[in-house]
């Protein structure tokens, strides 16, 4: 990943998190495991369902993109 989207990746991974652990999330609660799982399952959904992840999540579905290089 490069450096310049580390940060932004962090943040919204914490954010996430958060509402995983308080049950306010879509993404499978099993990404609240740790990071990696966390960006296992927001793969899984970005690939699965990436109409419904854009508009859930729309700044990491951007990030998303820059991972997999998708646009």
């Amino acid at each position: 990943m490069d450096k310049k989207y580390v940060l932004p990746w962090m943040n919204l991974i914490h954010a996430e998190m958060e509402k995983m652990k308080d049950k306010e999330s879509d993404i499978d609660p099993y990404g609240y495991t740790n990071k990696s799982e966390f960006f296992a399952v927001a793969a899984e959904y970005f690939f699965e369902r990436p109409d419904l992840f854009e508009d859930k999540h729309p700044e990491m579905y951007k990030l998303m993109q820059q991972v997999f290089k998708t646009k």
